[in-house]
């Protein structure tokens, strides 16, 4: 019985629902000539390309190859990141029923990986959090979270899973603390009769004084889809080791909490701590548990008698369950918007 239950597609919805109309970001050349043409044209190749991606007529993998060919067209360009990440989505998590295609994680597992090797976090970095899953801001560490679950659940290769999931985490920490530096050293907003009246200052202010405020107090807000990333990925990296006993995961989340310390994270893991310790003390000593060695001998996996379970342990399993729909049914909430904004468009 694993004591932290969360299944792979969920964490695909958590934060990829809706994924399919994505707004590329815009970046400058050198030259301040060039810099405007340059935004406006990435705009238009990659909005064109993405629409053309959307076309469910079409057979998926003759939308694929058209990204990748747009990707061939404009080798080192930052905008790469959005295309390539749709082409992931397509293949791993796309139903084409039309044509007959179905998601197979595999054909997706080395374009995730690849985003995670070729492209930099940082670069995509903004002051502000997304609210929407269609922000490039949070694509590489999406990319890693998904690639260490298709190890984890198809390929059984938990080593490698962690070692993505890491990348992910220090990906996150990065963003979460560049924020908060950000937001405590920003400017008090200045009167500018120009272009805001005085009531419209005086709420920059109060927005500037609450985040201050709140970074300072170590609180930085991530976003919807920011906060969901950082819980799958604590969950993700303890199924990484396989079925585990509660008394089994205080252990693993002390490597996250060692790994990313005073972050989100770090508090996600302490949460998962208090939630076993509870169930460990609640759950009686069974004749029936036994330990084996997990398939690929990384550590000892306990095998637990179903029918010599506590009610405690059963509730711990069930409130993780019912977070999880919670989650399912606000991921497909976004997503059908989305979807109907991107018809519109």
């Amino acid at each position: 019985m694993k004591a932290m239950s969360i299944a792979r597609p969920t964490v695909v919805a958590l934060i990829l629902m809706g994924s399919a109309f994505i707004i590329p970001i815009a970046y400058a050349d050198s030259s301040p000539n060039g810099s405007i043409q340059r935004i406006a044209d990435e705009t238009q190749w990659v909005t064109r390309a993405l629409h053309e991606a959307n076309e469910t007529s079409v057979d998926r993998d003759v939308r694929v190859e058209g990204l990748h060919r747009v990707v061939a067209l404009h080798p080192g360009s930052p905008q790469n990141l959005i295309l390539e990440f749709r082409i992931g989505i397509l293949l791993g998590q796309n139903n084409d029923l039309r044509h007959g295609k179905r998601p197979d994680e595999l054909l997706s597992l080395p374009i995730f990986e690849g985003i995670v090797q070729h492209y930099d976090h940082k670069a995509y970095y903004t002051t502000n959090p997304g609210d929407d899953s269609d922000s490039p801001e949070l694509m590489v560490p999406q990319a890693a979270l998904l690639a260490a679950s298709t190890r984890t659940g198809k390929l059984n290769d938990g080593k490698k899973a962690r070692e993505l999931l890491v990348i992910a985490m220090k990906d996150l920490q990065w963003t979460w603390e560049k924020r908060r530096a950000d937001w405590i050293a920003a400017p008090k907003p200045a009167f500018n009769p120009i272009d805001e009246s005085p009531e419209e200052n005086a709420r920059h202010i109060q927005i500037w004084e609450h985040r201050k405020h709140e970074a300072e107090s170590g609180k930085v807000d991530m976003g919807p889809y920011g906060k969901a990333i950082m819980e799958a990925v604590v969950r993700q990296y303890g199924l990484s080791y396989g079925p585990q006993h509660p008394g089994e995961v205080p252990a693993v989340m002390r490597e996250i909490i060692t790994l990313v310390p005073d972050t989100p994270m770090a508090q996600i893991a302490q949460g998962h701590i208090a939630l076993a310790n509870g169930a460990s003390v609640a759950t009686r000593p069974s004749p029936d548990v036994e330990t084996r060695p997990s398939p690929r001998g990384e550590r000892s996996v306990p095998v637990i008698a179903e029918h010599r379970t506590s009610e405690s342990f059963w509730l711990f399993v069930v409130l993780g369950a019912c977070g999880t729909a919670i989650l399912l049914l606000v991921a497909g909430a976004v997503g059908s918007r989305l979807r109907r904004k991107g018809h519109k468009s």
